[in-house]
């Protein structure tokens, strides 16, 4: 059995995620975890696990529920995945078309349009308490917190913590 394991190394991966399923079953009730699968084509990732009461941390992904109306209108009432980038207490900074995080690039605004309405880059500011800065993976087609009409996500529109499996 053992050499079979290492003539096969995917069914050993297959062992562990299965028993780590099994443990965030029984753990889940409590915890709020649960899988998610991403549709979209604004990340590379698709299949999360999420947890509704784990701490917002940076570089951590969320599912989110925007307030935005552009949003609303574009994408509907569905949650979305983006990757949290900037905290509490983070300066957003815009030099050109490029927008920084304490300094530190993390894309570009691209001139781009959606349903008529041109978009327009987030203004330099602090993320206030409880605000965070959110950005897709796919940063040239993605519609984030780097455009004014998307805007920074309120800690309460934050619905899941997740964390990418494959």
């Amino acid at each position: 059995m053992i050499s079979k394991l290492k003539e096969h190394p995917y069914i050993l991966r297959f062992y562990f995620v299965m028993m780590l399923i099994g443990g965030l079953c029984l753990i889940g009730r409590h915890y709020e975890v649960r899988f998610f699968k991403n549709i979209s084509k604004s990340s590379p990732h698709k299949l999360f696990l999420g947890c509704k009461t784990c701490a917002i941390e940076r570089d951590m992904y969320a599912i989110v529920l925007p307030e935005s109306r552009l949003v609303k209108q574009y994408l509907g009432e569905v949650p979305i995945i983006k990757r949290i980038l900037g905290m509490p207490g983070d300066q957003i900074q815009i030099h050109e078309r490029k927008i920084f995080l304490n300094n530190e690039y993390v894309g570009e605004v691209e001139p781009s349009r959606i349903k008529d309405i041109q978009l327009s880059a987030i203004k330099e500011k602090t993320i206030p308490e409880s605000s965070y800065f959110l950005v897709s993976d796919n940063t040239i087609d993605g519609f984030d917190s780097r455009y004014e009409e998307f805007g920074l996500i309120k800690q309460e529109q934050i619905k899941y913590r997740v964390w990418p499996i494959f």
